[in-house]
């Protein structure tokens, strides 16, 4: 669909940035927001692009950002919940306030945004000749994986995915609004320097270098590490592209790296599945899947 108006949160850098150029180069309009307006400077300033400041933790801007996009341009197609960060750290040493705060971020400035641009799909947009919306979801091969160090972020990937899982089973067909959940694995942005707002929090009782969380922090501290990584442009390519097709699935990882890595662990997700099959159907019931009402 040409000439679609998409939103994208966290334009400032990283899958945003690339995202955000991408849009445009496509021929579509874009609503970028930031924290900071300012930071969006490397943007064109023309008819068919929208800076707004917002910062996703506070419901009101959200809501200031959707009717911006709604005045100015009579509908919205996309929205991408883009905007997160990351902690590294031994969960039992990172301040509980720091936990919640990127939940806020990552978790609930998602939740609120694809609450409100529910309402917009239905009937703002059914208003203005367009029937329905996408909601794009970026979250990460973290978002289906855990690794030892980033408890918070996982846990926030994780939430974001299962809450989107489940809004796309709630919707009415006949609304036209689909999800598209992205869980990019290593990609060359600045998303691990900038995105990442502390160094390793470490504690003393886990001072092992042989330990995961200290062989991963080895690992993500080498400097060579980015060249494996997948391009950042061609991701966000990807994306634009998959919104336009007639079908698209719920998920989809991006980079060499998150499809194999995904791929072997629900291997063996399986694998122990049916090592427990006889202890899990031990304790009797019957199926409820057979009645059609869970998907």
């Amino acid at each position: 669909m040409a000439n679609q108006v998409w939103l994208v949160t966290g334009c400032s850098s990283g899958v945003g940035a690339a995202l955000s150029q991408q849009i445009i180069n496509q021929g579509h309009i874009l609503v970028a927001t930031a924290r900071k307006v300012e930071s969006l400077s490397f943007l064109p300033n023309n008819d068919h692009v929208l800076k707004l400041s917002l910062d996703v933790t506070k419901p009101e801007q959200i809501d200031a950002a959707l009717q911006a996009t709604i005045q100015r341009f009579g509908r919205l197609d996309v929205l991408v919940n883009n905007a997160g960060y990351t902690k590294r750290g031994v969960t039992e040493a990172v301040p509980m306030e720091e936990l919640r705060e990127m939940f806020e971020t990552n978790f609930w400035g998602a939740v609120n945004a694809t609450q409100k641009v529910l309402k917009v799909f239905r009937e703002s947009n059914v208003k203005n000749g367009r029937i329905g919306g996408t909601v794009v979801q970026i979250s990460s091969i973290g978002g289906r994986i855990a690794f030892p160090g980033s408890a918070a972020y996982h846990s926030s990937k994780f939430a974001l995915e299962a809450f989107t899982e489940t809004i796309s089973q709630e919707v009415d067909p006949t609304w036209n609004i689909r999800f598209l959940i992205v869980e990019p694995g290593g990609t060359k942005t600045n998303f691990v320097s900038s995105s990442n707002k502390s160094v390793s929090t470490l504690h003393p009782a886990y001072n092992n270098p042989e330990l995961p969380i200290n062989q991963l922090f080895k690992l993500v501290n080498d400097p060579t590490l980015e060249d494996r990584y997948a391009d950042a442009n061609k991701v966000a390519k990807v994306i634009v592209e998959i919104v336009q097709k007639d079908t698209m699935p719920l998920r989809l990882p991006t980079g060499v790296d998150a499809w194999a890595i995904i791929k072997r662990r629900e291997v063996q997700k399986m694998e122990e599945l049916e090592e427990w099959r006889e202890v899990s159907e031990s304790v009797g019931g019957g199926t409820l899947l057979s009645t059609g009402s869970v998907k």
